[in-house]
This record gives C-alpha cells, sequence and structure tokens, in this order.
C-alpha cells in the first residue's frame, strides 16, 4: 500500500500524518531564543504509549506542546465520519494498528458493543460476577427442582435468593449458558 501523506489540522506547514499510521515534522526554520534562526529537518515522530495503551505524539508549535493520539489524527484526516459519531474504533481491536484502513468513527455504543463482540470486553456471567449468590452447579439441581412440581418460593428460599430469581432460571432469562 502506498504511503499517503495529509497535513495534520491546525499543524498545517508543520506536522502530516500518513495513512499507515505515521506522523511526522516537515523540515522548517523556527525563532530561537536571543533572536536567532535554526533549521530543523523533517523526521517520523517518535509515539509513546499511554496508560490506556494509545499511541501519542507530542506537537509543537508557538512554545506549546499537545498531546494527541495517532488514531484519532489518523481517523480525521482519512476516515469519512458520519453524523453522531465521535469514536474512533480500531477495528481489529488492536491499539497498536494505527493505519486508516483499520479506523472508523463511530459512537460509544457501537464501540462498545463491538469490542464486547469480538471479545475485548469480557461481561461475567454466573458466580463470575461478584454479587452471584448462586453457582454454576446449583442450577441443574434448581432447573430438577422446578420439573419435579416444587414451588418457586420454597425454592427461593432454599437457596436464599428472590422468587423472582427462581423464575428468570425457569424462563431462562437468567443462567442460559448454563446447560
Amino acid at each position: 500500500m502506498n504511503e499517503i501523506w495529509k497535513p495534520v489540522a491546525g499543524y498545517e506547514g508543520v506536522y502530516e500524518a500518513s495513512n499507515l499510521g505515521r506522523v511526522r515534522s516537515l523540515s522548517r526554520t523556527i525563532r530561537c531564543g536571543h533572536g536567532k534562526y535554526r533549521r530543523m529537518a523533517g523526521r517520523v515522530l517518535v509515539q509513546s504509549m499511554q496508560n490506556a495503551g494509545y499511541l501519542t505524539v507530542h506537537l509543537a508549535r508557538g512554545g506549546r506542546v499537545e498531546h494527541r493520539t495517532v488514531h484519532r489524527i489518523v481517523a480525521g484526516l482519512f476516515c469519512e465520519r458520519r453524523s453522531g459519531c465521535d469514536v474512533v474504533n480500531h477495528i481489529d481491536a488492536n491499539r497498536l494498528n494505527n493505519s486508516a484502513s483499520n479506523l472508523e468513527w463511530c459512537t460509544s455504543y457501537d464501540n462498545y458493543h463491538h469490542a464486547r463482540d469480538i471479545g475485548v470486553v469480557k461481561i461475567p456471567r454466573g458466580s463470575a460476577k461478584g454479587a452471584a449468590k448462586l453457582t454454576e452447579t446449583d442450577i441443574p439441581q434448581i432447573r430438577y427442582l422446578i420439573a419435579r412440581g416444587w414451588m418457586i418460593k420454597d425454592i427461593a428460599s432454599m437457596y436464599g435468593v428472590a422468587s423472582a430469581q427462581v423464575s428468570f432460571i425457569k424462563s431462562g432469562r437468567a443462567w442460559s449458558h448454563v446447560p
């Protein structure tokens, strides 16, 4: 794939980003202290990792330094942004892969569900939830008692849970992951 460079918004003539997820400074002359000028050669910037695992770069202009995430810079330049979409999603869930083909604008709802669907976000189920009173071994026993005609309130008091919980187990709305 050919690398395409575009100027970074707000830093035109100073920085560019590529569709492959790289950011570079352009060759330019800057004013140093004491009124002197210095020629700076352009270079690809070193990317550092944030606490959240996203790559960032430091962009400087006029004595001010701004830390920007690479994925948002690249998506802003190369990805179509639909109305209401303000989150950048890494399609392959790899936060280090900031190529434009791996990025898309979406809503936070869509971003969460994408992460859940591909297994990045694990939803605790059953006894993995901290407040669960039942375990995976209790569920087949409860289903057996229901099938034998026991009253839901009696089963609930036996296991120390609400009657609604036993009803949810009966209907399949709760603990459906247990065979």
